[in-house]
């Protein structure tokens, strides 16, 4: 059976990711004191009482015991709660809701998938009961995929608080984020790092983060920078701090059919920074869709798109952004489109293609470079304006 549901998963991705193996359903060791499982669905509540009581110890052993090719299913109406980090670290398992799993301590708060071949499903719920700051280790972020994990699926699944990221992507190839839902984070809603590569983010929806929406970042004390990640018809809602979407750092990166509402600085974010001492940006590609009161923060004068590099040696190279509607940014915002360099941060082969603007700032374009860039076919507050 597992078999089949991958298949039939993977038929509607990308070509990107890999077929996911099937090991075969193997009989786990159970805890002591618990019959031993093997096969089919197994019943989070067969190892844990999900009543209102502390269920960690419980959903640990569900998860210990959980062989390849077994289904744990956290039923509808179930809420299990756990005070330490969730760790699922054998490969082949679905883990599937209706049901919740709420995190009761911010400071170890985390679900963990530290294994291959695995798929999360089914409208389960990962909620935090509650933050009070923002946190930033591992333990902190609320899915997140382990580094050089491979073929993971994360579909129909909602994200509801966070102390630090909603998920976090770090090191892993050949994932599938599908009509992922993410709200209320204290950091990005949806964070790939660490040379995480050859993924897709399809539909995913993300209100209220605390950092950016959608982030790719690429810093340069790893191997590698992120690479060939498509982000598909994301929207983003209303982030109390940072970009709506953004590559900073990155390589043959793609979002297309974008819907970017309320960003506190610019809704769309390129760029290469000194200051996080990130590769650079190259091959990537913005396609589409909307940007909706961008910039709202007036501490950060952006605007609602904006192409950056900081530093001398690296930068951003090929980039196209095209056919956005882009509509009452912030009217004290410098900007409704930049393109800046700093420290010598090199900026060429930047196109800007068709964008319809009405409403925000006065000036719908601006750079203080002279060339790496060209904008072409756009409309502004009802008008067609002269290529650059």
């Amino acid at each position: 059976m597992l078999v089949a549901l991958i298949l039939l998963i993977l038929a509607g991705a990308a070509g990107c990711l890999r077929p996911i193996a099937n090991s075969g359903a193997v009989s786990a060791a159970a805890p002591t004191g618990v019959a031993e499982v093997s096969g089919g669905d197994i019943d989070v509540t067969t190892f844990a009482r999900c009543a209102g009581g502390d269920d960690t110890a419980g959903l640990k052993a569900a998860l210990a015991a959980v062989g390849p090719g077994q289904t744990l299913v956290i039923p509808a109406g179930v809420t299990c709660r756990h005070s330490s980090v969730l760790s699922l670290t054998t490969s082949g398992v679905h883990l599937a809701g209706p049901g919740t799993l709420l995190a009761t301590d911010e400071r170890a708060s985390g679900v963990w998938i530290d294994a291959d071949n695995v798929i999360l499903d089914g409208g389960l719920t990962l909620k935090m009961a509650g933050t009070t700051r923002r946190w930033n280790a591992y333990e902190q972020m609320k899915l997140r995929l382990v580094n050089g994990r491979d073929n993971i699926i994360v579909r129909n699944v909602t994200i509801d608080g966070s102390a630090g990221a909603g998920v976090f992507v770090g090191s892993v190839g050949h994932f599938l984020l599908d009509h992922v839902t993410v709200l209320n984070t204290r950091g990005d809603g949806i964070h790939m790092t660490n040379g995480s590569h050859d993924g897709i983010v399809d539909h995913a929806t993300v209100k209220g983060s605390g950092d950016d929406g959608i982030a790719v970042v690429s810093y340069r004390s790893n191997q590698l920078p992120c690479h060939d990640i498509q982000v598909r018809s994301p929207v983003v809602e209303a982030n109390s701090w940072g970009r709506g979407i953004s590559v900073v750092g990155g390589d043959r990166i793609t979002y297309s059919d974008v819907s970017v509402d309320s960003s506190s600085a610019a809704a769309v974010y390129i760029a290469q920074e000194r200051s996080y001492k990130t590769y650079g940006v190259s091959n990537v590609r913005v396609l589409g869709g909307r940007l909706v009161h961008s910039n709202t923060n007036s501490d950060i004068d952006h605007g609602a798109v904006l192409v950056y590099a900081s530093e001398s040696g690296l930068g951003v190279k090929d980039v196209t952004i095209s056919d956005l509607t882009i509509t009452d940014t912030r009217d004290t915002a410098p900007r409704n489109v930049g393109v800046v360099s700093v420290g010598g941060g090199s900026i060429q082969g930047v196109s800007l293609n068709h964008f319809t603007i009405s409403g925000g700032p006065p000036r719908s374009f601006s750079s203080n470079i002279d060339g790496g860039y060209s904008a072409s076919e756009w409309t502004v507050d009802g008008h067609a304006v002269a290529d650059r």
